[in-house]
């Protein structure tokens, strides 16, 4: 994605360019600067329609009422699935965790992340897929409880309320783990 001063610089300079083979008519030089020119009005375009797209977008959910995620909140997201899509079956969160926190507590940044429901959306929509033995019910009582000072939900809990076996978090030596199946 190009800065939109730099586009307009690039097809001013093009648009010269143009003017000057133009003048020498050399039909060649033309061709290929109209394409240049060509190319790079056409990343304007793509450029202020994906802006208008992700703008118009957020919007309309906002008007119906859908909390939109923060640039972290969408990073920690991206982050996770990247590491669900790993083969490593120790996928250690805890560095997602200390990018977040700067510090040591990650479990205590894994609970806040517990809390926070559009964590417990991911993790339900995520075993509800992948695990028949999920507990539907069990989840939605997480989820009733986001907002309460009193909820600090643990990583085991979740996993033993729920029955969720996907995504088994562990932790070792004060460092987070994923792995993909359960514990045998």
């Amino acid at each position: 994605m190009l800065n939109k001063d730099l586009l307009q610089a690039q097809n001013k300079d093009l648009m010269q360019k143009l003017s000057q083979a133009l003048k020498e008519d050399d039909s060649d030089k033309m061709a290929e600067y109209l394409q240049q020119f060509s190319e790079g009005v056409q990343d304007c375009i793509l450029q202020e329609y994906a802006d208008l797209r992700g703008t118009n977008d957020t919007a309309i959910l906002a008007q119906r009422g859908i909390r939109q995620l923060t640039s972290e909140e969408k990073e920690f997201y991206e982050k996770w699935a990247e590491a669900g899509k790993s083969d490593n079956p120790k996928q250690a969160l805890t560095d997602i965790a200390k990018a977040k926190s700067n510090s040591a507590r990650a479990a205590d940044v894994v609970r806040n992340w517990l809390r926070n429901r559009g964590t417990l959306e991911y993790l339900s929509v995520w075993e509800q897929i992948y695990n028949p033995e999920f507990k539907v019910f069990e989840s939605e009582h997480f989820k009733k409880q986001v907002g309460l000072l009193t909820f600090t939900p643990s990583v085991s809990e979740w996993i033993n309320k729920t029955n969720a076996i996907k995504t088994t978090v562990y932790v070792k030596k004060r460092t987070v783990y994923v792995k993909k199946e359960p514990f045998m």
